[in-house]
């Protein structure tokens, strides 16, 4: 019919790291060697401050949690101020710079901490 333009999705693309296509919807965008180099240059859990004391602070708020304990979002940048962490599904944040850990944080503020810099300001 005139006047109808029919858009199709591409089913490939290019890895982020290498010319290789890809398909459209693979993980981070990259290619399985890729992916596999960045895992591991990422190093291990224990190697990004994941391990045991992690898990002990992060089992000891869950214990917290779980018994009844309201929590705030401990992230100054939060998104959701005035929504409570939820018990079943949260991060254990840590300060920039790893040495210590802040507490339970909403899994939203956790993963974009990184986009502190796109101009939201610091809870008050």
């Amino acid at each position: 019919m005139p006047g109808i333009r029919v858009v199709t999705m591409p089913t490939s693309r290019r890895c982020v790291d290498c010319p290789r296509l890809i398909p459209a919807g693979s993980p981070r965008g990259r290619c399985p060697d890729c992916l596999r180099e960045r895992e591991r240059e990422r190093g291990s859990r224990q190697d990004r401050g994941y391990g045991a004391d992690h898990d002990r602070e992060r089992s000891s708020w869950q214990r917290r949690m779980d018994a009844g304990e309201t929590v705030a979002c401990r992230n100054p940048y939060c998104l959701s101020p005035s929504s409570p962490v939820d018990p079943r599904r949260w991060h254990l944040g840590h300060a920039p710079d790893r040495a210590a850990w802040r507490g339970p944080e909403h899994p939203e503020c956790n993963l974009t901490e990184a986009g502190k810099g796109w101009g939201v300001p610091p809870r008050a």
